[in-house]
Parts: structure tokens; C-alpha cells; sequence
């Protein structure tokens, strides 16, 4: 803000003199031009929240920020790198979320990839009275259920640490999400490790409290080594 300016005044400048006609912002706020063309700058009415986009009210309205209403949306994208653990907070408040992992590998051997829900945003997670009804099968064996597991979604195989194309890859979907009854869980990952290819397709997976609204990526032991991880909000759940 100019405060002194060349015509002698300490009133903030004026938008025809190249200023913005206003002495204070909201702090992280869009700015906007005036109701006239030499009208003082005006911010939007809120920051909004994570994954929003700024939306045109039309003509004499000022845009805000707003959740679309279909397809699906990025929230974040995050890489792990000896990484404990993976976690997704202040995603928003979508009732349906997908979730990508890539090449996920596990820096202790014979370990697998979890995910775990939050109630509080990520203060506390759950980590009991999670089911996760799946079956798992090699090309050259039948598609057999495996038994539940509750301390978390488990979403792949037993994993290799060794080095090279060992790795497990698949997809996610979590509905019923920042909601007061139980979140349910469906999809499917293929894994390359020592013993040769796996399937997973998981469904009927019921998170372990209501609520869920943040989420986080752990192996049952040790660190994720490498792996990538995207969230996706379905706009207009």
C-alpha cells in the first residue's frame, strides 16, 4: 500500500492513480476489482477450504470458492521416501474419496500396506475394529478369501523390500466418508514380489468408527521405502 504518495497524502492510492483504493486485505484472500471501474479493490468472501476452486457468480457478483459438483478432484499427491507413515489431513468434507497408490515398496521385508482412518482430522487414528473382506490370487492358482484384518484397510500382499519392479500398485475408493455411520472401502491392487504376481480386489471393507474425515498409509512393519499416493474428492458427494 503506498502511504505517502507523490500528491502528498497518506490515504492509500487510489485505483485510477494506481493503487487499490483500500488500506487493509484478508490475509490469503483473492482480490477483486471494485463495483465501478475506478472502484477500491474488494477481496472474496472466504479462503474456502482445501480442494474448493474459485467459481464465477456471474456478472455483479463476486466469484467464491466453492467444491465442484462432479468428476473427480485432486487433493493431494504426496511420494513417500522411508516415510513411516503417509497421511492426507484437511481433505474436506467429500462423502466419497479415491485414493491411487504406485509403486509402493516396503523398506522391512514380508510387510503390507495399510490404510487407517481418522475421526478428529489426524489427531488420533483408528487402529482397531476395521474388516477387510478380500481375495487374493496368483495367474497360476485360484482366487482364494483371505482371512479380516482390523487394525486397517489392508491393501496389498506381503511385500518384497528388494530393489527393482517389486512393487505393488492399485486403487481405492472409501464412501460413506465425514458422516455419522461407518465408511465402507472397495478396490483392487497387483503386486510383483519373490513369490510372482498377486491380484487383490477388496470389498465390503467397513472403516472402524464413523466420521472418517483424514486418513494415513502405513506398512504392518517398518517404513515405506518408496511409493506414490494421490487422493481424489468426487465432487458432488
Amino acid at each position: 500500500m503506498v502511504t505517502i504518495n507523490s500528491w502528498g497524502s497518506s490515504d492509500p492510492a487510489e485505483v485510477a492513480k494506481g493503487g487499490t483504493g483500500v488500506d487493509t486485505t484478508t490475509a490469503y484472500a483473492v482480490q477483486c476489482g471494485g463495483t465501478t471501474a475506478t472502484g477500491a479493490h474488494q477481496p472474496i468472501a472466504s479462503v474456502g477450504t482445501s480442494g474448493q476452486v474459485l467459481t464465477s457468480n456471474g456478472a455483479g457478483a463476486l466469484p467464491t470458492m466453492q467444491t465442484l459438483n462432479s468428476g473427480l478432484i485432486l487433493i493431494s499427491s504426496k511420494t513417500a521416501s522411508s516415510s513411516a507413515s503417509v497421511t492426507f489431513v484437511d481433505i474436506g468434507s467429500y462423502k466419497t474419496y479415491f485414493f491411487q497408490f504406485e509403486n509402493i515398496r516396503p523398506a522391512t521385508d514380508n510387510s503390507y500396506l495399510i490404510l487407517q482412518m481418522s475421526d478428529d482430522n489426524g489427531s488420533t487414528y483408528e487402529t482397531t475394529g476395521y474388516s477387510t473382506l478380500y481375495a487374493k490370487g496368483r495367474p497360476t492358482s485360484a482366487i482364494t478369501p483371505d482371512a479380516t484384518n482390523t487394525v486397517g484397510w489392508v491393501l496389498t500382499s506381503a511385500l518384497d523390500n528388494s530393489s527393482g519392479d517389486k512393487t505393488a500398485s492399485g486403487q481405492m475408493w472409501i464412501s460413506n466418508c465425514n458422516a455419522s455411520s461407518k465408511p465402507w472401502a472397495n478396490g483392487m491392487q497387483t503386486s510383483y514380489c519373490n513369490s510372482g504376481y498377486y491380484t487383490i480386489g477388496f470389498s465390503g471393507g467397513v472403516g472402524a468408527t464413523s466420521g472418517a474425515d483424514a486418513f494415513r498409509f502405513i506398512m504392518s512393519s517398518g517404513n515405506i521405502y518408496i511409493g506414490r499416493f494421490k487422493l481424489f474428492g468426487l465432487g458432488g458427494s
